[in-house]
């Protein structure tokens, strides 16, 4: 979109009146950055000037309004586009390895080349599947710290008490718009051999009654690859929303949130090893390389 808009505008003016409330933003008295609109995401005025002939020199212009609503409006309702303090940027298109990059705002590419030398995770594991975590969309009812609870847990919500209260109301134990687990629970049976040990968060492990025909999102294109035992992962967000720790490796399959539990920095899963004669949970059940855990008695 914005290489549009540089092809087909001579002059863009930019005014970022920020106010985002996702990224915390301060204003330059260290106070909470007012949102002019109310609204949480940030917001900016651009100012397009059709004034594009051949051969014409781009320009572009930023500037930035902090402060309260109040003080926004004051700065909005004296200038114009023209008086308002303003930088030029210089490198509307910046040519690097990563294709060209088009930014409406100062941005410094010092070590983009550097970056560039670096390796996708996607050429180290060349995986197809997508490699998100798992998501039970009930939790309550399929974790715990010990294996036995979940399976006595599990139990009775295949029994007829697991749709009366409490137990339906302490589990949620009924269909919403994004999980029908009703059908689910009547397609499916109760199975001992479907508890996993699962990195729910880092260092934190748990068993899960991992059934794939149960939960809402099981994954199983890439964990059922960690079901064989001696496997390992590399578990991975990608994207962040603040300083980047968001790496571990772990021998388990994990969640969606396993390295954090911000929905924008999804947990993703990249198997060392992959093995194609893993198709169901059957055939892993049946493999003699497989290891489950078995509940005694």
């Amino acid at each position: 979109m914005r290489k549009s808009l540089v092809d087909n505008f001579g002059e863009i003016y930019i005014t970022d009146l920020h106010g985002n409330y996702f990224k915390k933003e301060k204003s330059l008295d260290n106070l909470p950055d007012a949102n002019i609109f109310g609204i949480r995401p940030g917001v900016a005025v651009g100012t397009f000037v059709s004034t594009l002939l051949q051969g014409s020199i781009r320009k572009l212009y930023y500037a930035d309004i902090w402060g309260s609503v109040e003080e926004k409006e004051n700065v909005l309702s004296r200038e114009d586009i023209f008086s308002i303090s303003s930088m030029e940027i210089q490198d509307i298109e910046h040519k690097s390895c990563l294709g060209s990059l088009y930014f409406f705002a100062n941005k410094s590419f010092d070590n983009i080349e550097e970056y560039c030398l670096g390796l996708s995770i996607k050429e180290i594991f060349p995986f197809e599947e997508k490699a998100y975590g798992i998501k039970t969309d009930r939790d309550e009812l399929f974790f715990d710290f010990n294996a036995q609870d979940v399976l006595n847990r599990i139990a009775i919500f295949y029994s007829k008490d697991g749709l009366e209260p409490p137990f339906s109301e302490t589990y949620n134990i009924k269909d919403s718009s994004s999980y029908r687990l009703l059908p689910r629970r009547k397609n499916t049976s109760f199975d001992a051999s479907y508890i996993s040990k699962c990195l729910y968060r880092p260092f934190d492990q748990r068993s899960l009654y991992y059934n794939p025909a149960l939960i809402s999102r099981p994954a199983w294109d890439v964990m059922r690859h960690m079901l064989v035992e001696g496997n390992l992962a590399l578990s991975v967000t990608r994207q962040i929303n603040g300083k980047f720790a968001h790496t571990f490796a772990t021998k388990n399959i994990i969640t969606d949130c396993t390295l954090s539990t911000d929905s924008k920095e999804r947990s993703y899963l990249f198997p060392l090893y992959i093995f194609s004669n893993t198709k169901d949970f059957a055939s892993i059940s049946q493999e003699a390389i497989i290891k489950r855990e078995r509940i005694p008695g």
